[in-house]
């Protein structure tokens, strides 16, 4: 990605000088175009983009039918601050809500403790609850 960003940034060096040219020499636009042809044509390097055409969902996004919003849900994903921004969001689904864990384990009697450096579920220590443990 590196190589490709370089040699794209020394084209757009190119145009930039041949923009700067154009004003101060006060040349026309069809040289202007002409000459930026040239700099575009010689580029062989090929961006890796996503695309799409907002156009083609305005109707499911008119629309009051709530079945085919299914078919926006890719565009939802694209457009998401985790994807635009690459923002990194663990998504364990062997992972528990910490305060669930911790509720189910008092429905049921049950207390998590350390006992000589490891986690341990053992049952509640005090007055014995009508949970499931028991």
């Amino acid at each position: 990605m590196q190589t490709i960003l370089t040699s794209i940034f020394t084209e757009i060096r190119k145009s930039k000088k041949l923009y700067e040219t154009k004003l101060n020499d006060k040349k026309d636009n069809p040289f202007f175009y002409e000459e930026i042809a040239k700099i575009v044509s010689k580029i062989e390097v090929e961006i890796p983009c996503v695309y799409f055409d907002i156009r083609e969902y305005d109707k499911v996004l008119r629309n009051n039918n709530k079945e085919d919003d299914k078919e926006l849900i890719a565009l939802f994903k694209i457009l998401s601050p985790q994807h635009l921004l690459k923002i990194v969001t663990p998504n364990d689904s062997n992972s528990l809500n910490e305060k669930f864990y911790k509720e189910l384990l008092h429905i049921i009697g049950l207390e998590e403790a350390k006992e000589n450096g490891k986690n341990i579920i053992r049952r509640k220590k005090g007055k014995p609850l009508r949970g499931f443990a028991y």
